[in-house]
């Protein structure tokens, strides 16, 4: 959905520019650095944003090929100014420096221009009659609204656009997480609980923020644990790159004077490896960017690096240190097993989803029983998936089976009970290979039930009861 992310996109950059012009003191070193590549990258962008396969979702990849030619030699054009550019600013930054007052002068302005691009990319103030707050008025409207669509125009424009369906996805978690806001509806569960409370036949797997997506998940006690671990992230960083006060007002003051916090190599990369996390963390509040496995796993390994890295100025030991501790090997071991657990969780419906994969690839060579054998497989794999049960009734089907067929059909519904396509699928097997329309019509209420504005079961419902009249009509 490029027309929901690129805002947030350029919003969260946008706040990352500005906390790093206010902390780090190299500002005039820092604008070459912010300035050219934005200015490459933003032509290239909208270059791209104005030719439909980067600007249309789900667009044929014959599309995508017809550009990829354009937009490959544009990069390397991008890449080969810019390493001009940078030499040039290299070497008129050997011919001297400004003086330190004019040196601070442009920082200030720099971080000033900063602040007011938002504000005036959001507000439109120069647009708009209604002054500021009309106007910011009228932006936040737009991005919690639940009738306001993506912008359908193409190009820049979009990139400041406030209106999108985030709004609609945020009210329909927060109904979700008020049908159990202890605990929530289980990890991914968005998806198929949110069904019951939408107004429009709209489809997503995320609720477009990581807040309202964790109370629709998690619930309460979700939200409370991932505070915690960010403030646990938030000390130690801070502690790791010296930005919190130099006299601490817990700690007693034995007369030593504070330790140095110059503006070194170290710690300027450990202060950009720190906003990496944070950008990311600001753009997956308002996004679902967190499902994508490129950027998580860049900030995750930067986050993860900072924290785990000695504090600025820390004394190295003289020694090798020695055996640690029974409890620290005991906590050691606890995180190793954590991470074990939590990689094979992810794992499991990966390999799931593969052997499923390949129980339709058998069944379209003809060899149903080692088809039906590798879906109980990925069932085992993924017991919390309803898809290897439906493959298995798909394919028991078209080796004659029914009765099995309709077995894991209704196994589906038993264990999946809150998932709509389950019923569906059970109720168009009771009509379609079956023949039985009474049966199909009460089992799709279940459907229509959980997902009220789906036109398949509506439909599916009808023709069980148009059929169900002929079958009378023929029997009387």
């Amino acid at each position: 959905m490029p027309s929901q992310s690129s805002p947030g996109i350029a919003s969260a950059a946008v706040v990352g520019t500005i906390l790093w012009l206010a902390v780090v003191p190299m500002r005039l070193r820092s604008l070459p650095v912010i300035v050219l590549p934005s200015i490459a990258a933003g032509a290239v962008a909208a270059w791209a944003l104005s030719k439909d396969a980067f600007a249309v979702a789900a667009e044929p990849l014959a599309v995508k090929e017809s550009v990829a030619g354009e937009f490959g030699l544009l990069v390397v054009l991008m890449a080969l100014v810019l390493v001009v550019a940078g030499a040039a600013v290299n070497a008129g930054e050997t011919r001297g420096v400004p003086p330190l007052h004019m040196r601070r002068r442009i920082g200030v302005v720099a971080l000033a221009i900063a602040c007011a691009v938002p504000l005036a990319a959001f507000t439109s103030v120069a647009f708009s009659d209604r002054g500021i707050g009309g106007a910011i008025g009228d932006r936040v409207d737009e991005l919690t609204s639940e009738t306001e669509t993506s912008p359908s125009e193409q190009g820049a424009g979009r990139l400041t656009a406030a209106s999108s369906t985030r709004g609609k996805y945020w009210r329909e978690a927060g109904r979700v997480f008020e049908d159990r806001p202890a605990i929530g509806l289980g990890a991914g569960n968005f998806q198929a609980a949110r069904l019951r409370h939408r107004s429009d036949a709209s489809a997503t797997r995320h609720a477009h923020g990581f807040i309202p997506q964790t109370l629709a998940d998690l619930g309460v006690l979700g939200v409370a644990l991932t505070t915690a671990l960010l403030l646990a992230w938030l000390v130690t960083v801070a502690r790791v790159t010296g930005l919190h006060p130099r006299r601490l007002p817990f700690r007693a003051d034995n007369g030593d004077p504070p330790p140095r916090r110059d503006w070194d190599g170290d710690r300027v990369a450990l202060v950009a490896a720190t906003l990496i996390a944070v950008v990311f963390g600001l753009q997956s509040a308002i996004d679902w960017t967190w499902f994508v496995p490129g950027p998580t796993a860049m900030a995750l390994v930067a986050g993860g690096f900072v924290a785990g890295r000695a504090p600025l100025g820390q004394a190295e030991p003289e020694q090798p240190l020695a055996v640690a501790s029974p409890a620290r090997l005991v906590a050691a071991s606890g995180v190793l097993l954590a991470a074990v657990l939590i990689a094979w969780a992810i794992w499991q419906p990966e390999a799931a989803d593969r052997q499923t994969a390949e129980a339709i690839r058998l069944a379209d060579a003809g060899d149903l029983d080692l088809a039906v054998a590798k879906t109980e497989d990925a069932a085992d794999t993924n017991p919390l998936s309803s898809e290897p049960l439906i493959a298995r009734a798909a394919i028991e089907t078209e080796a004659g089976r029914l009765d099995e067929a309709r077995e894991a059909l209704e196994q589906a519904v038993l264990k999946f009970p809150g998932e709509s396509q389950t019923w569906t699928r059970l109720a168009a097997f009771q009509l379609g290979t079956l023949d039985h329309p009474r049966e199909a019509a009460e089992t799709v209420q279940g459907a229509i039930f959980l997902d009220p504005q789906s036109q398949a079961a509506r439909l599916l419902y009808l023709q069980a009861k148009a059929r169900e009249r002929e079958l009378a009509a023929a029997g009387g």
